[in-house]
């Protein structure tokens, strides 16, 4: 597995910020190397907690010991990592399930003498979708259904026991595929959908992206 590059906090073992600066997680060496402009030295076998962050969101601590110290990097050895809460809003898990979205579509229908004559009608539909990554910021999904940029849309995940989310569609792909593609923010949803999807999104980010 490739080194991983991240944005990170040094902390003290008690968790006391240290500096800012850039974590290199090496999977093979089951070491955290810490670079920042400039790292106060730390005597060998200190123990310290290196913390990944991601949109503001600290997702991921690494707690060992100092192996290497300089005035611009700083090496643990020996770590051991927890996903932390943080971890939920900000790393998307990948999935696949479904869930049935709840949406106003738009469609022409014919009408008329020989059906010659046709009009837009709006109308609200629900249509099964396929879930392909999920957080508790956004989802990510397909359908064959055409959906703007900014519609507001209603998701049930019967998978996650979580009912009635509102999402905003960020974004929209149609690369000319029966298939679309859909980005959506989490906008709103109930305290049992809450209560729901967080531990299921939390089982995720243990079981996806825990290293050690």
């Amino acid at each position: 597995m490739p080194d991983i590059t991240s944005p990170a906090l040094l902390k003290s073992a008690e968790g006391k910020l240290l500096e800012i600066g850039e974590a290199v997680v090496s999977i093979e060496n089951r070491s955290v190397d810490f670079h920042s402009e400039f790292v106060h030295l730390f005597k060998m076998d200190t123990p310290l907690k290196i913390v990944l962050t991601k949109d503001g969101e600290e997702t991921q601590c690494f707690d060992g010991r100092v192996y290497l110290s300089t005035q611009t990097m700083l090496r643990l050895v020996e770590v051991s990592d927890q996903v932390l809460p943080g971890a939920k809003m900000a790393y998307l898990c990948e999935v696949d399930m479904p869930g049935t979205l709840t949406a106003l579509i738009s469609e022409e229908v014919a009408e008329g003498f020989m059906n010659l004559q046709r009009r837009q009608v709006t109308r609200q539909q629900s249509f099964v979708v396929r879930i392909h990554a999920l957080s508790m910021a956004c989802v990510y999904f397909t359908c064959e259904q055409r959906l703007e940029k900014g519609q507001y849309v209603q998701l049930d995940l019967p998978v996650a026991d979580a009912e009635g989310l509102l999402l905003e569609i960020e974004r929209a792909y149609d690369f000319g595929q029966t298939t679309r593609n859909y980005h959506c923010r989490i906008r709103e949803m109930s305290n049992p959908a809450r209560v729901s999807l967080d531990g299921y999104v939390a089982d995720l980010c243990k079981a996806q992206f825990k290293l050690f």
